[in-house]
């Protein structure tokens, strides 16, 4: 029996390479029920704009609709069914 696998939940934490990892082929994201990311936006000035990357995230998560929690450091982008 040929099983297709496919992600339930993506824990994003790579230190400043979210950009990159979002700019092409991201279509996977669309289908993971939930993602979890830690944003490093403005507020965090202080990490240098190589840690910017909430604008990679907010530009892909809303091509599906979702709801958005934010619990200390991350942000939990839940899927509607």
């Amino acid at each position: 029996m040929d099983k297709k696998w496919r992600a339930i939940i993506a824990k994003i934490d790579i230190e400043g390479a979210e950009v990159n990892l979002l700019k092409s082929d991201n279509e996977w994201i669309d289908d993971v029920p939930l993602v979890i990311f830690e944003q490093h936006d403005p507020l965090w000035h202080w990490l240098g704009p190589s840690q910017v990357n909430g604008h990679a995230f907010f530009s892909v998560l809303p091509r599906r609709k979702r709801e958005y929690l934010m619990r200390e450091e991350n942000v939990f982008a839940f899927l509607h069914p």
